[in-house]
């Protein structure tokens, strides 16, 4: 899914939904793909 199109569906600022979503890319949960001018954001495989 492309961060802008999450900023669309939860109403939240640009700035609020790149700082959560660096954080859960440090913690693991997704990857970020630089795709141009864009992110493209996949959940991680669990690995249990």
């Amino acid at each position: 899914m492309k961060q802008a199109d999450i900023v669309k569906e939860t109403g939240w600022s640009n700035a609020k939904v790149s700082q959560l979503l660096s954080g859960m890319d440090e913690d693991g949960d997704i990857d970020k793909l630089r795709i141009g001018r864009e992110n493209l954001i996949t959940l991680t495989a669990d690995e249990e």
